[in-house]
């Protein structure tokens, strides 16, 4: 069943520290009409790095050395390039961004991963429209976003150096309007479908959630086996990933309206969300006490 969630949230601060619940500039940064540049413009950014680790543990490389360290010398330790690149043009009333980014799983085994961020921007007076492959903070918060819903979270690798970095960009539309008095702002976001949270699923970063669906997963693939020919053949047929629900679908679409403003030295918002949990429930036990034969779902309530 889908969730509605409904936050209220008003939060104090000085002047000195007030600032957007999207982390990205004061209520007012966008309410002056929302001019773009007055000449047609193109930046371009970029960045590289080279990160390096060592590996005190070595579950990730269990059976290719003896448990064992003799020396410093032998823990393992891996380098890895990484790069970005953005493009932006900036006009009188339209403006573009694109942030591509360059490392080892993007190429390998999420190349949708290559474009981070592509949004396109169309300003029309006090409303703004957006629309494209983005990334969308909801609330304030260090680190941690209680109220941030629509984009779902990378976990295959826990060492990221920001929030932001760890969010996977979702197709999606946004209209923005600010009134003339207090800062108000009323904002609304939909989204035709909804990307899941990512887990790894082999090396140090598996979750214990994850072994355990397997070993729940292999206890009923052998009770197929045991019921005959029809078990048999739904046994060979297994594959793991069946156990996941395809949520780049319309079944899966987000909506939400957020609305900000002051009042005094008061920075306050009230967010609606209609959308699903981004990681996966199910009750397996119920089907292997019962003997059953059918594939288990997972479902994103």
């Amino acid at each position: 069943m889908k969730n509605k969630i409904f936050a209220l949230a008003m939060i104090f601060c000085s002047f000195a520290f007030a600032q957007d619940f999207d982390d990205w500039g004061s209520f007012s940064d966008d309410t002056d009409g929302f001019g773009g540049s007055s000449s047609p413009s193109i930046t371009f950014s970029g960045e590289g790095e080279l990160q390096g680790r060592m590996y005190l543990d070595k579950p990730e490389y269990e059976g290719q050395k003896d448990s064992d360290y003799d020396s410093v010398s032998d823990f393992p330790v891996t380098a890895t390039p990484s790069a970005k690149l953005g493009i932006n043009f900036s006009g009188s009333n339209v403006d573009a961004d694109i942030q591509l980014k360059f490392d080892e799983s993007a190429i390998k085994d999420y190349p949708q991963d290559v474009i981070d961020e592509l949004t396109i921007r169309g300003y029309f007076g006090k409303l703004k429209l957006e629309a494209g492959k983005m990334k969308v903070i909801w609330g304030k918060g260090d680190k941690l976003h209680v109220l941030d819903n629509f984009n779902a979270d990378d976990y295959t690798d826990f060492i990221v150096p920001e929030y932001i970095d760890r969010r996977l960009s979702t197709p999606m539309f946004r209209a923005i309007y600010s009134f003339e008095k207090n800062d108000l702002r009323l904002e609304g976001i939909w989204t035709p479908y909804m990307e899941k949270d990512r887990f790894a699923t082999d090396g140090i970063w598996t979750p214990d959630a994850y072994t355990e669906l397997k070993n729940s997963v292999t206890e009923i693939a052998s009770k197929w086996a045991e019921s005959g020919t029809v078990g048999l053949m739904k046994a060979a047929q297994f594959n793991q990933d069946d156990l996941y629900q395809d949520t780049q679908k319309l079944k899966y679409t987000q909506a939400g309206l957020r609305i900000t403003g002051t009042f005094g030295s008061f920075d306050w918002g009230a967010s609606y969300y209609y959308g699903h949990y981004k990681q996966p429930s199910a009750d397996l036990s119920a089907t292997i006490l019962s003997g059953k034969t059918e594939m288990p779902s997972l479902e994103y309530d």
